[in-house]
């Protein structure tokens, strides 16, 4: 239930349209840019397309801001925390495992590398679960409320709101790419030692995904079990004051 209001939310609300629209504009631009660079038509970029996990995932860091004020109905339910944090990964998992298959699927088609394929969705559900993971966490402890005013669509409220907000998001940035770092580097010794190391990183990259999904998934739901009212508060600042 919660997997399909948050699609509706992607289908009906101009934020999360604009958000995911910026994704898509992105990885398009990877691909005409391999497309057009001669040096870069190799049929390992390929592996490239987990970008576009990486990017759908980055949308996920302020997961309750466009419930607002209206998140007091999910307080009052005294809905399991846990499941309602579940069901937004999923349907963020399902839009980047979408993205990441058609962007691979593009990219072969320019670069021929087709055999490369089942690779980058591997990655690209390695990369989503772990960013979910770390985006579980970041987007409860530190929540931010989007602006009533519908007009402008990239405004943060709040006077300095929109420093903080960079502030956490690249340290988001910097643990999702830390913690990809033993994925990237088997993926190196597959391409530039080893190419048996890429069969490998198919298993590799999804059960390290999920088991990171699960440790920040649950360190998301434990504190929210008992900090519900701090995040409602976060999220409707004027009603707190």
């Amino acid at each position: 239930a919660v997997a399909a209001k948050e699609l509706r939310y992607l289908a009906r609300h101009p934020r999360l349209r604009v958000g995911w629209v910026i994704s898509c504009l992105l990885g398009l631009a990877l691909v005409v840019f391999v497309a057009l660079t001669d040096g870069l038509r190799h049929p390992w970029m390929v592996l490239a397309a987990q970008t576009m996990a990486f990017l759908a995932a980055q949308n996920s860091l302020n997961q309750f801001g466009f419930d607002g004020p209206a998140y007091w109905t999910q307080v009052a339910a005294g809905a399991d925390p846990r499941g309602d944090l579940t069901g937004r990964n999923l349907a963020a998992l399902l839009i980047g495992v979408v993205g990441t298959a058609v962007l691979a699927l593009v990219l072969a088609a320019v670069t021929g590398g087709w055999l490369y394929v089942p690779v980058a969705l591997c990655l690209g559900v390695g990369v989503l679960a772990l960013s979910l993971g770390v985006a579980d966490v970041v987007s409860v402890r530190f929540a931010y409320p989007l602006p009533e005013d519908a007009s402008n669509l990239w405004a943060v409220q709040g006077t300095g709101q929109g420093c903080l907000v960079g502030v956490v998001q690249m340290v988001a940035f910097a643990a999702q790419g830390v913690l990809l770092l033993p994925v990237v580097a088997l993926v190196v010794v597959g391409l530039v030692l080893w190419p048996p190391a890429l069969v490998l990183v198919c298993p590799v990259a999804v059960a390290y995904g999920a088991w990171l999904w699960r440790v920040g998934l649950g360190l998301g739901a434990d504190w929210l079990a008992g900090h519900q009212p701090e995040l409602l508060a976060a999220l409707s600042p004027r009603r707190a004051a």
